[in-house]
């Protein structure tokens, strides 16, 4: 839902976009969307929470530390 709020919001601004707009596309019905969310702006802020942790998060898995780094 939240690719789909997105995509909406950027291609007919947030204010044109309704929350049925939102379901429609993501193939859900709206009673669904709104089991999941507020209102639309929760979608943008929880699409921004999800961002911000997926940049602090490394996608690749940490090598372990190296014996040479590990001595003092």
């Amino acid at each position: 839902m939240a690719r789909a709020a997105m995509e909406l919001f950027a291609e007919r601004g947030f204010e044109q976009t309704t929350a049925g707009d939102i379901a429609e596309r993501a193939g859900v019905t709206e009673r669904t969307f709104f089991r999941h969310f507020t209102d639309k702006r929760e979608v943008l802020f929880d699409s921004a929470h999800t961002l911000e942790r997926t940049r602090a998060t490394p996608s690749w898995p940490r090598r372990p530390a190296s014996p040479r780094s590990t001595r003092r």
